[in-house]
């Protein structure tokens, strides 16, 4: 089922919504509303680029000379930006700045229309139950275990309870001390204890102070959460624990929570390397297939599979690669 409006209609809409989600194996969390001159956007996972470590960006093509000219140092300043974190909150002013060069959004003088473009933001996300905060292995997991779909469980979130998520959600990349974040590690909200860990991710100063914290998530009985849990504490002290319970993830039966364990590993880098073994030997040959000579088909098993190529690429691993 797809909600939207009649674009035919003579009804006339003040603004417009905008998104963007998971692409094969890069997820991403950006939601937008434009009022006919002025575009709000803000980014849930800031600490991403736009441009992320995949093979969906090494397709050849355009991608080829970008990543170029990124290697030799010619990218202008403008296509840099698409290798680096993003801002939080973007306010453009397509009037006058056509290109979206110019962010608006610190600037005193529009603080007025980043309130207002922001509150019609969190309405709108709130009274549709935005499924791209509840996160696709969360509610996977929870229409599975019920019986339902993934319309069902995002319905069925009271007000208050997804409120909460969008509140912890609009915390990332705006923390400034650990405590802030430390209450929700233990909601009993699944995707509110996601978008914890998603901000201590993005967090840019020490979290050492929570590490402990953080392993006793380890055990969380929701693969989303675990394998963000057990992605932080190797990005941050290569945790033995935290590779057995990655590598224990990568060998469950449902391909959307191998998924997710399987995009912790890319973004690891080469600390991924432990991992390696087990995803030649046990992963790779359960989901390859004929697809571009690797995958054993275009959904999951694909995704899975270029995140894990992607992983071994990072490891200095040649792979053969579709281009």
């Amino acid at each position: 089922m797809m909600e939207g409006r009649d674009f035919l209609s003579k009804e006339e809409s003040k603004y417009v919504f905008g998104y963007r989600d998971r692409a094969d194996d890069c997820y991403e969390v950006a939601r937008s509303v434009y009022d006919g001159r002025y575009l709000y956007i803000r980014h849930f996972m800031p600490q991403l680029p736009y441009y992320q470590n995949a093979l969906i960006f090494n397709k050849g093509g355009s991608y080829t000379e970008m990543n170029r000219l990124r290697d030799a140092g010619e990218l202008p300043d403008a296509a840099k930006k698409m290798f680096a974190t993003k801002p939080v909150e973007i306010l453009y002013d397509l009037q006058e700045d056509p290109l979206e060069q110019n962010n608006l959004a610190s600037n005193p003088e529009f603080e007025n229309k980043v309130a207002e473009l922001a509150g019609e933001l969190d309405e709108w996300m709130i009274q549709n139950r935005d499924t791209g905060l509840l996160t696709e292995g969360i509610m996977m997991q929870q229409a599975n275990q019920s019986n339902s779909n993934v319309y069902e469980i995002s319905r069925a979130y009271s007000t208050a309870s997804f409120t909460e998520v969008l509140k912890v959600a609009k915390m990332v990349g705006k923390i400034t001390q650990l405590s802030e974040v430390i209450p929700y590690l233990e909601s009993e909200i699944d995707a509110v204890r996601f978008w914890a860990l998603i901000g201590i991710d993005a967090y840019e100063g020490d979290i050492g102070k929570l590490t402990v914290k953080i392993q006793e998530m380890l055990s969380d009985e929701v693969p989303a959460v675990s394998s963000k849990a057990a992605e932080i504490l190797i990005k941050y002290e290569e945790n033995q624990v935290a590779y057995k319970v990655l590598g224990e993830l990568l060998l469950l039966e449902d391909e959307v929570q191998v998924l997710q364990a399987a995009i912790s590993v890319r973004r690891l880098g080469a600390k991924a390397k432990p991992l390696i073994p087990i995803i030649t030997k046990e992963i790779l040959p359960k989901y390859s297939g004929e697809i571009w000579g690797r995958y054993k088909n275009w959904s999951y098993p694909m995704f899975i599979g270029m995140a894990l190529d992607q992983a071994q690429l990072n490891c200095g691993i040649n792979v053969p690669t579709k281009k």
